[in-house]
């Protein structure tokens, strides 16, 4: 499934996002979105019509970072992670899929995010009491840089 074009039904909902990863002076940092709640969420979200996986992660990582594709590398491919999402008016199974990007740059540029998100920033890694949203995203990022 990686990079394909996928469409979304109305009992699933598949979104795509990225790991960014930055490495100044020998340390790394990981781009986080800041949820209006206060957790922490890497960015992702829903594809559009006709988007493919990696376009709608490129673009999302956009839209809620401000890092622009061009400064992405691609790395791989890291997985789909399913799970069943409620809202108060329905109930649906969402579908995640993210990859791994590195920033290009030997520097750390300011962040910014959308209107959705309270705010986009660089945190150095390992993660150390970051309050992670989502269960599966703090085990990505655990299983990804674990030792580190």
């Amino acid at each position: 499934m990686s990079g394909g074009e996928l469409g979304t039904s109305d009992n699933e909902i598949t979104s795509a996002g990225g790991v960014v990863v930055a490495v100044v002076g020998g340390v790394e940092y990981v781009a986080l979105v800041r949820r209006k709640d206060g957790t922490w969420v890497l960015p992702k979200g829903h594809l559009d019509q006709g988007e493919t996986l990696i376009q709608g992660a490129k673009r999302e990582i956009q839209e809620e970072t401000g890092l622009e594709p061009s400064e992405l590398e691609f790395e791989r491919d890291l997985g789909a992670f399913a799970f069943n999402e409620f809202e108060p008016s329905k109930h649906h199974l969402k579908i995640n899929h993210f990859f791994l990007f590195r920033y290009r740059e030997a520097r750390l540029p300011p962040l910014r995010t959308d209107d959705m998100h309270m705010e986009s920033t660089w945190h150095e890694l390992p993660l150390e009491r970051v309050a992670m949203c989502y269960a599966y995203q703090k085990q990505l990022l655990s299983d990804l840089f674990q030792g580190r």
